[in-house]
């Protein structure tokens, strides 16, 4: 995204939506880093490179709650 990350996307969010299911997709992310700036449990991250069934898969489990 041009002005902001993704992370910083979420936090702008997160407050006014705490329910918002939220998973970061990126080929170079620190998950301790997106956790300090959440102040929430580890991320939902998938990482690149990844096949569409691990992406299926994965938002599958996070919209059924199966995973936070």
């Amino acid at each position: 995204m041009p002005k902001m990350g993704g992370k910083e996307l979420a936090e702008k969010i997160l407050p006014a939506l705490p329910r918002l299911k939220v998973m970061f997709i990126s080929g170079n992310a620190d998950r301790a880093f997106i956790h300090r700036r959440l102040g929430k449990g580890l991320p939902i991250l998938l990482p690149k490179p990844f096949e569409m069934r691990a992406l299926a898969s994965t938002l599958r489990d996070l919209l059924d709650g199966r995973i936070r």
